[in-house]
């Protein structure tokens, strides 16, 4: 687990530094295509991705990897093989470093957490909707029945971004995640109950 740990985070390196040199040729483009004379063309290409990757590299662990959505995703998939509960915030399994504490407070409260209940509904999610905005997620007939009359702030506790239904999305693969987790604790409950029937028993 160690080891593909390691390797996802190299994955999102990677990724992190195609999309710099991504963003940094669209840019030049954009800037030939209104007329601009560029001259050293390499070396202007080169000093504009220089900087963006040297801030990613000097970032902490928690700022490259904290709110990144895949890697949660493939933490929340290893924690729910062992674990019936929730996984825990994503911070407790990266190591605080110099530089973290003007960043704690937003990483803690991105959102990214999943423990598959609706905030509204307060029960495991059906058919979850997930925001593009705030990237929090809500059962789909709760959350279009608070939106119905236009924007409101986002239910999910501490989230101030007002969303409306057109900022909403299906999220198929957390609701395979909501499913497992039901079905999961479906099962524990009956097993406690069992338990309960053998003692009295």
């Amino acid at each position: 687990l160690a080891e593909l740990d390691n390797t996802m985070r190299e994955v999102i390196d990677i990724d992190t530094e195609m999309k710099a040199n991504e963003k940094a040729l669209s840019e030049l483009h954009q800037r030939v295509a209104r007329g601009e004379e560029i001259t050293e063309l390499v070396e202007v290409y080169e000093k504009s991705i220089k900087g963006v990757l040297n801030t990613y590299r000097n970032s902490t662990t928690r700022q490259k990897y904290g709110k990144h959505e895949e890697y949660v995703k493939y933490k929340e998939a290893v924690w729910e093989v062992d674990h019936e509960e929730a996984m825990p915030p994503i911070n407790d399994f990266l190591p605080a470093e110099e530089g973290d504490d003007s960043d704690d407070e937003d990483l803690q409260m991105g959102g990214v957490t999943q423990d598959y209940k609706c905030p509204l509904t307060l029960t495991i999610m059906k058919d979850p909707l997930t925001s593009k905005l705030c990237h929090h997620s809500y059962s789909a007939d709760a959350i279009r029945e608070y939106l119905a009359r236009g924007p409101k702030a986002c239910p999910a506790a501490g989230c101030t971004v007002r969303i409306t239904v057109g900022d909403l999305e299906p999220d198929p693969a957390l609701a395979k995640r909501a499913k497992r987790f039901a079905e999961r604790a479906a099962r524990h409950e009956s097993d406690s109950e069992d338990d309960a029937d053998e003692i009295v028993d």
